[in-house]
């Protein structure tokens, strides 16, 4: 058992709401607005209950990555039984409509995989409360200010992330609905680090160690490290705020 976590209550416990995120930040910042939450001990991922105003929730960090993603997500639902899955994060902006901080209902995802099924995620009053988007998910970051317009037009997709798809598929083969709620850390214009990805374990870890010999052999890029973090913090903020805040009627 994890160190701290306790063992969940009983196979196939019911929550009202299942949160999915992928990397530790994105936690930390639900974590704030999830009233009692203690962490439970779980075979594959990083994951946590507690209680909104309006009932039981889960909180799954799945890891980076649509197979970290879904081994934790797929091994949680053989423990649990939501109503339903709320996959929220950070995303990028691959269009000008959407700007660093927004908070975005995702309401089409796409693979880059040729083929792949296109999933549509649930409505109730969740794509009417916030600006409306399509998604697609990568295997890989898109850093560029080029890539992330190329892509854009390739895929008709307004914002980019790693995980979603991998959720709503999941969702899919369970016969749960899903929401996506995302918020921007990088607008269209901003250049991400291409080696960034590797300061991040699979499980969503930060590797600080891994960071830090980076920084030692590239000091000039802590700036635009920081100027991120600070970017990807504000969006959090907002996205925490939103979930927290979120009636019951506006997913079911």
């Amino acid at each position: 058992m994890t160190m701290g976590a306790t063992k969940i209550d009983k196979p196939g416990q019911s929550l009202d709401c299942l949160w999915v995120c992928a990397l530790s930040m994105e936690r930390q910042a639900l974590l704030r607005v999830l009233r009692g939450a203690r962490r439970r001990s779980v075979p594959i991922g990083r994951y946590w209950e507690g209680r909104v105003k309006w009932g039981r929730v889960g909180l799954l960090q799945g890891g980076v990555g649509a197979e970290s993603m879904q081994r934790s997500l797929e091994s949680l639902l053989s423990c649990v039984a939501p109503r339903g899955i709320l996959a929220c994060g950070l995303s990028g902006a691959l269009t000008e409509e959407f700007k660093q901080g927004q908070v975005v209902c995702v309401e089409t995802l796409l693979q880059d995989v040729a083929g792949s099924t296109v999933h549509r995620a649930s409505g109730g009053q969740l794509s009417a409360s916030f600006p409306r988007a399509t998604q697609i998910s990568m295997s890989q970051p898109i850093c560029t200010s080029a890539d992330k317009r190329q892509l854009a037009q390739a895929s008709g997709a307004a914002l980019v992330d790693m995980e979603s798809y991998t959720v709503a598929a999941c969702a899919s083969r369970w016969n749960l609905p899903v929401w996506v709620l995302r918020a921007i850390s990088d607008d269209v214009t901003t250049e991400l680090l291409p080696e960034a990805l590797s300061f991040v374990r699979s499980d969503g870890e930060l590797d600080s160690l891994a960071a830090l010999r980076h920084l030692l052999r590239h000091p000039l890029k802590l700036r635009d490290l920081l100027a991120l973090r600070r970017g990807s913090l504000k969006a959090l903020h907002n996205l925490s705020e939103c979930v927290g805040a979120l009636p019951p009627e506006a997913l079911f």
